[in-house]
């Protein structure tokens, strides 16, 4: 399997970007995790009481002194170096980094003006880790037409729609961690 080529190598980063978790190791490739629709991990196999039935894991990384599984996921191997640029050009459009620049977004989303503005918000270039359930709740919540392009929304509709995706994300985070 190409994964083999991971065996034995040391863990040097890990960084999320989105749905995305970059797996640096003592080489010159990344391992890149998408975590899909319903992608999850779990540590040491341990699997939350609403876990109703144990699936296989796609992946499983034997660290030092814990193992990581995860399950419906998408794995591929990719230089690091590409990986590393990918992540410092976007950091700060993650909708739930620390480092969100909400007129980076803004910004960013402004640029898309043919598009209609349902497409750009879970565009993963524009702001990573937007999916659908935070993109409709967000633009429910702006009080804007899915079906509306990016020309026809003022500035302070798209700094609203983008408060609401962060706003709403780390809603939805806290109340399904606590379940």
């Amino acid at each position: 399997m190409a994964y083999n080529c991971f065996v034995g190598k040391r863990v040097t980063d890990v960084k999320t970007l989105g749905k995305e978790l970059f797996v640096f190791v003592e080489a010159e490739f990344c391992l890149r995790v998408h975590f899909l629709m319903n992608g999850s991990l779990r540590f040491n196999n341990e699997f939350m009481q609403s876990d109703t039935k144990k699936k296989e894991s796609v992946l499983k990384l034997i660290l030092s002194t814990d193992c990581v599984y995860f399950y419906d996921i998408s794995l591929e191997i990719r230089s690091a170096f590409e990986s590393q640029q990918k992540y410092k050009e976007l950091i700060d459009l993650d909708i739930c980094s620390p480092t969100f620049n909400l007129q980076r977004a803004v910004h960013t989303i402004r640029q898309h003006t043919t598009r209609l503005i349902c497409d750009v918000v879970l565009d993963q270039l524009v702001l990573p880790g937007v999916g659908n359930i935070i993109k409709n709740e967000a633009l429910f919540n702006a009080g804007i037409n899915p079906n509306t392009k990016v020309d026809e929304l003022n500035e302070d509709l798209i700094i609203l729609l983008v408060k609401m995706n962060r706003d709403f994300t780390k809603l939805f985070y806290e109340v399904s961690g606590k379940s």
